[in-house]
This record gives structure tokens, sequence and C-alpha cells, in this order.
């Protein structure tokens, strides 16, 4: 008996110093993914100081590429995620006011932060979703930057991220998706060229592509599992999917309708400030997509 005892306790702790080894070494993953410099060259921009590209980046800003889903209605930052053995992730304050990071940037820190996701400093940014953003066109990643070196500056101090050990361990088992997305940009993409606004093909697949469909719905928007915690799986786009059955005119209904009969994980109050036109477009573009089951 003592002899069975004996090597029971040597399996159970060897079996215990494999679990430690292993979540020593998720914790160092996890921490090397979070703490990652990057360094590439940035792409030289001219950014347009007229009311006209003011205008169109203040709309893409506000209805496409979504920049108040995370840093706040007044773009003075907001808590993306907070929980306590895990972590805290706020999107920063990106005002010219105090508590902003963005006060001193140059138009290449910009691009840096918008096309690359990461900062003048070389920090990949947490969350910030520059594989979508990598799709904007010069004249759109132009305009954007332009609208948002105009928003004006609100004091607000927001706390710095902190992914806790546990939270480090989770990054590197994938849990909440890529939490630092520079990894997945290619630094060395040329700048996309324009695309011609209208009720097209091409420019609804444009928007679709600097909207993030795909992050939630999937790679070939035939249904996906979106990364944040708790959401719902996304339904398939296609027309093989719940698309399938509704008319143009119901898809823009759906847009309008602000979330009342769908989803609270879609950016509905974004989405419906589209313009007839840009919803014409995605229409033509999922409806002309394979159908997918």
């Amino acid at each position: 008996m003592k002899r069975v005892l004996k090597w029971s306790g040597i399996v159970l702790g060897g079996l215990l110093g494999v679990v430690i080894l292993a979540a020593l070494g998720l914790l160092l993953l996890g921490g090397s993914r979070v703490n990652r410099s990057y360094n590439m060259p940035v792409e030289k921009l001219a950014i347009p100081t007229d009311a006209a590209s003011v205008q169109r980046g203040q709309h893409l800003a506000e209805a496409v590429v979504g920049c108040a889903g995370c840093h706040g209605s007044n773009l003075a930052g907001d808590k993306v995620f907070e929980e306590g053995p895990i972590g805290r992730v706020y999107a920063p304050n990106i005002t010219g006011g105090q508590g902003g990071v963005t006060g001193a940037y140059t138009d290449q820190d910009w691009v840096r932060a918008i096309r690359h996701g990461v900062s003048p400093s070389g920090d990949g940014l947490l969350i910030m979703p520059a594989e979508v953003y990598q799709n904007l066109s010069a004249e759109d990643l132009g305009a954007v930057i332009a609208y948002l070196k105009t928003v004006p500056p609100v004091d607000n101090q927001v706390p710095k991220p902190d992914i806790r050990p546990l939270g480090r361990i989770l990054v590197a088992l994938g849990a909440f998706g890529e939490v630092v997305p520079a990894q997945l940009v290619d630094h060395t993409a040329p700048l996309p060229g324009s695309v011609a606004t209208g009720i097209t093909t091409e420019y609804g697949r444009y928007l679709v592509s600097i909207a993030g469909c795909q992050a939630c719905h999937g790679k070939e928007l035939s249904g996906g599992q979106p990364p944040e915690p708790g959401s719902p799986f996304a339904p398939n786009l296609t027309p093989g999917g719940r698309l399938g059955g509704l008319s143009e005119q119901a898809f823009a209904t759906l847009f309008r309708a602000r979330g009342a009969v769908e989803s609270e994980f879609m950016p509905w109050e974004e989405f419906a400030k589209m313009t007839d036109e840009e919803i014409g477009a995605i229409w033509r573009y999922l409806t002309s997509l394979p159908a997918k089951e």
C-alpha cells in the first residue's frame, strides 16, 4: 500500500509539474503577443484639408468603419472589456484633449495606428482592427484622418490596458481571437486604390471589407463565431442563408431598424447611418455571392 501511495504521489506530482510548465509557457506566449514591438516603413499620405474630404471622413467614421463603437460617441475613450482576473482594455481618447493620445500625432502616426495597428512607439494596439482598416483606399484613409484631426478636444483620461496572467494565458489559447491585430496585417501591402462609389457590386465589396463584416460573419460571409465573448453565432449572409428570402427593400429596412429585431452585437447604430447608395451596393454584393449552406 505504501508503495502504491508513493507512486501515486510521484505521478500526481509529475502531472502537476506538467500543468505548471504548460501554464508558464502559455503565460510567456500570451505576454509576447501583447508586448511585441513592430518596426515597419509607414506610407507617406497627403492628408486633405478641404471640407468635402472632412465630411467624407466623418461619414465613414460614423457609419461604416465604426470608430465610435470602441472609442465612444465623442471619441474620448470607452471601456472595451474589464474582468477582474483577466484584465481590462479601454479604447483610448483619440481627441486632442487632456488624456488624449493623438495630440502629438504626425500624419504618419495616424497612418501607422489606423492602417498598421501600431502606436508611434512601435507597440501593437490592442483590439484595433487594422486588418480591416488596411482595406481603406488611400483617398478614404486620408479623409478619415482629416476628420479625426478636426474632432473637438475632450478631456478624459482612460485607464491603461492591463492584461493579467490569466488573461495572457487565454490570449495564448486564442480565447479572444487576435487581441493585437497588427499580427494579422501585411505591413508591406500597398495602399489600395480608390473604388468608384455607386450601387455596384464592386463598391459593395469594398464597403463590406472596410466595415469588418468578415470578422464576425466569416471569411466567406457564410456565418461565423465572433471573437467577442458571449456573442452569438453570426448568420450566413450569402443567398443560401437568412438574406436569401429578403427583398432589397426589406434588407434596407433591416439596416434602418437600428437593431429592433436583430442581435445587439451587430453595430446597427452605426450602419443605420449608411446612405441608400451604400446599402444598395452592399445588397448587390451580398446577392452576388455563391450560395453557401
